[in-house]
């Protein structure tokens, strides 16, 4: 699937923008006829989803997922991955900590808002993004959370973060001693 400069938008802050199950996604910017130098592209843009895009894997099977220039507003969760490999996020912008998400199950609000969230993935490239922090002193707001990546070369690289809790937390194996692993 692919989306090209749309809007996605919530105003009850709950479920996801896209949710892709085994599918690959591809969320990207919209450039007018005649912009051949591609100089203004009209970013795609989520607001007030518990995950602004949702892409995981239960077979296996790995297709690409890549989303560029991308604004995330208002999202607990811009992009979460899980066991999918061969995903980019690159050029994108996450407004984290205006996430307002509350359990469906627990009535409980959610503990921290997240612009990536990358669970047992591999292969992946997130680059030239900017995290921008707010103030929520009840949640804690994180930019890139990596969690088990395993020892595959990833980086995390040329991406700007600020106001946050934590820029860049990594959980779990992500690489040790002789490994290549995650970079930052």
């Amino acid at each position: 699937m692919t989306f090209s400069g749309c809007n996605f938008s919530n105003s009850k802050s709950s479920g996801n923008g896209i949710y892709a199950m085994d599918a690959g996604v591809n969320v990207l910017p919209y450039y007018a006829p005649g912009d051949y130098a591609r100089a203004h592209p009209t970013h795609s843009q989520f607001t007030g989803f518990v995950r602004g895009i949702d892409a995981e894997s239960t077979m296996g099977i790995n297709p690409v997922t890549s989303v560029d220039f991308t604004d995330f507003n208002a999202c607990s969760v811009g992009v979460f991955v899980s066991v999918l490999n061969n995903t980019a996020v690159t050029r994108c912008s996450f407004n984290v900590g205006l996430g307002t998400y509350v359990s469906q199950v627990t009535g409980d609000p959610c503990p921290q808002n997240i612009g990536i969230y990358m669970k047992n993935a591999n292969t992946f490239t997130i680059e030239q993004n900017t995290f921008t922090g707010h103030f929520n002193s009840a949640l804690k707001n994180y930019g890139v959370v990596v969690e088990n990546s395993n020892y595959y070369n990833n980086s995390v690289y040329r991406s700007n973060f600020s106001n946050l809790d934590y820029g860049c937390f990594a959980i779990g194996y992500n690489g040790s001693g002789t490994t290549p692993g995650l970079h930052f």
